[in-house]
């Protein structure tokens, strides 16, 4: 039989035990899980392509907003996947996979398009994105870039020299392409690392444009949870939104402020969310709230506040 003591702690143990289980599942319950697929591409070197998965999967994480499916167990899929014809064709056995792996939505890539000669490297990506629940391809967008210019090193005139003078051997060269043929052969070696800068740069370059890949698909839902200030007139002038720092909000972001209505429809409970106003962050507090202020209101915000009816908002990019 326990001690009075050592009961105590026990029992206080297993309450922070618990504690921590119920604040990581609250907080897990309301994070999309996806997967990232291992991007494909003809041609293009395999530790490339997992350079671009990697930060494909990293738009996902920084977010915060996210739970990603371990990598070796999307490789799993991937396995299945190049047994079938086309890189871009998914058939139902993948899609059985990711929903036993609890994914809800799959990414899946495609480089379409790759040249790297080591001083520029252009390179076009298509990224889909899966829906897990029906099995359809929800969105489709290519991310293009012209690579990063690092034209350092030998001009064309050394380079031909130097080809000239290694492959022909021809009497009487000039000290150019002797000059040439040297600076060749001493960077054999660095011409593997030149690539690979370039397609670092290349890659760094089209990272904003995956970051709005995810931003624009999988738009985040907050909680408005109170009016900050008002106008002279009573009207809400900034609210106070449950979202900061830990789930991406940065400051000048737009969000559609949604009143959600619950009816009834054929005997079954619906939400019906219209949009009342647009808010526009002001300021980031700290981890896990935002000011915004009200703008375009087509309803009485504060009132609606006042009333405790539930509102949110949801992020959304202009063209």
């Amino acid at each position: 039989m326990l001690e009075p003591f050592q009961m105590m702690k026990t029992i206080i143990l297993h309450t922070l035990l618990s504690l921590i289980s119920f604040t990581a599942y609250t907080q897990a319950e309301n994070k999309t899980v996806v997967g990232v697929l291992p991007i494909t591409g003809r041609g293009v070197k395999d530790n490339y392509l997992t350079e671009i998965t990697r930060k494909v999967t990293e738009s996902f994480i920084e977010t915060h907003r996210f739970i990603v499916v371990d990598r070796t167990k999307m490789n799993v899929i991937e396995k299945e996947r190049n047994l079938q014809k086309s890189e871009s064709f998914i058939d139902g056995s993948v899609v059985e996979q990711g929903k036993s792996l609890g994914a809800e939505y799959l990414v899946t890539g495609n480089v379409d398009q790759y040249t790297n000669d080591g001083q520029v490297c252009k390179m076009k990506i298509s990224l889909n994105i899966l829906d897990v629940t029906t099995g359809q391809t929800t969105s489709t967008e290519v991310i293009d870039t012209k690579g990063g210019n690092r034209r350092k090193g030998l001009g064309k005139a050394g380079l031909l020299g130097g080809a000239l003078a290694v492959g022909s051997r021809v009497p009487g060269v000039g000290l150019a392409a002797m000059a040439g043929a040297a600076a060749l052969h001493g960077r054999d070696d660095n011409y593997a690392d030149a690539r690979k800068k370039v397609f670092e740069k290349s890659l760094n370059d089209i990272y904003p444009q995956i970051q709005d890949f995810v931003a624009v698909n999988f738009p985040a839902t907050f909680t408005v949870v109170s009016v900050e200030n008002t106008t002279k007139a009573g009207k809400a002038a900034t609210l106070l939104i449950a979202g900061g720092k830990d789930m991406g909000v940065a400051t000048g972001q737009k969000m559609k402020l949604m009143k959600l209505q619950p009816l009834q429809v054929n005997g079954q409970q619906m939400v019906r969310r219209k949009q009342i106003g647009i808010a526009t962050v002001k300021k980031v507090e700290d981890e896990h709230f935002c000011i915004a202020a009200v703008s375009d209101e087509t309803e009485d915000i504060a009132a609606a506040i006042a009333a405790k009816e539930k509102i949110e908002a949801k992020t959304f990019y202009e063209d």
